[in-house]
């Protein structure tokens, strides 16, 4: 099974995204565009596990220790591909969420997972393959809390990619003033 480690934004925030997606849509003449059930910032990329890895992870995100924060959504960009760009919406720096990051590779490298060794840009993406003329750059913030971390399935269907939850851990609270 394939997996990875995600955020999934809030239901007002993922309207918020896939209306960018659909803008991108519009101003591309071909691309495989994030279907709104499937938008998330990815954490980890973990590839094809066992079920015992499956466990290992789950274990893992129940080991994090978090408080939620809040991630801002803050310009579009582009990851230029010869087959076509990944165009994304990159988020402002957040200590928050690299510390959570951190904290996830150390425990799942501890772990015996194996990971991309490149430096984590945290991003949605909003179209793979794409060849458009959507200018990237600054946009509307769109702002979301972080309270919970996913382990996420994604399967090869039919109609396309489908990622689903398979675990999921809410953030300590702590006393917010």
């Amino acid at each position: 099974m394939r997996l990875f480690i995600a955020i999934v934004p809030d239901d007002e925030a993922t309207g918020r995204i896939a209306e960018l997606r659909d803008e991108v849509r519009n101003e591309s003449l071909r691309g495989s565009f994030v279907p709104s059930s499937n938008i998330h910032m990815t954490l980890e990329f973990l590839g094809e596990c066992t079920r015992e890895e499956m466990m290992k992870a789950s274990s893992v995100l129940d080991s994090l220790s978090f408080s939620p924060f809040t991630v801002t959504l803050d310009r579009t960009g582009a990851f230029r591909h010869k087959d076509g760009d990944v165009i994304f919406i990159g988020a402002e720096h957040s200590p928050d969420l690299m510390n959570l990051h951190n904290q996830l590779e150390r425990r799942l490298r501890e772990n015996g997972f194996r990971l991309e060794r490149r430096k984590y840009t945290p991003h949605v993406t909003l179209a793979r393959r794409a060849v458009s003329t959507y200018m990237t750059g600054q946009i509307e913030k769109i702002s979301f809390r972080v309270c919970s971390v996913c382990l996420m399935l994604s399967e090869r269907t039919e109609s396309g990619m489908v990622y689903s939850v398979l675990y999921e851990v809410e953030g300590c609270a702590r006393n917010e003033t």
